[in-house]
């Protein structure tokens, strides 16, 4: 089975973010987790509910398209990556950090796909 692997471009800004989370945050987040991260931007920028919402509305209220969005594709993982997804939700600063950088990420890939 052939995975979908994330663009060259969308890379490096992914391995940055794992290096600033993993220095503020004390977390090992490795370039495996990258793949798995890459991977939920790809569900995110693929899902219409969230683009159009990103293309409508102001950065505000598209954000409460993408907590709604970002919350069901990480239920989702909770069989298939529960480690990532452990991670991710247990410590609640880290949490706002994560979605906070990730959504200004996810939507600026949307906006430029105009």
């Amino acid at each position: 089975m052939t995975q979908n692997l994330p663009a060259a471009d969308a890379i490096e800004p992914l391995s940055q973010i794992i290096h600033d989370l993993n220095e503020r945050f004390g977390t090992d987040f490795s370039e495996e987790d990258r793949v798995v991260i890459a991977h939920l931007v790809q569900k995110l920028t693929g899902d219409p509910a969230l683009a159009t919402s990103v293309q409508v509305n102001t950065p505000k209220n598209a954000r409460l398209t993408f907590d709604h969005v970002v919350t069901k594709h990480l239920q989702d993982m909770v069989d298939t990556n529960f480690k990532f997804y452990k991670r991710v939700t247990d410590d609640q600063a880290f949490t706002r950090s994560f979605l906070d950088w990730f959504f200004e990420h996810v939507q600026a890939r949307l906006k430029g796909a105009e």
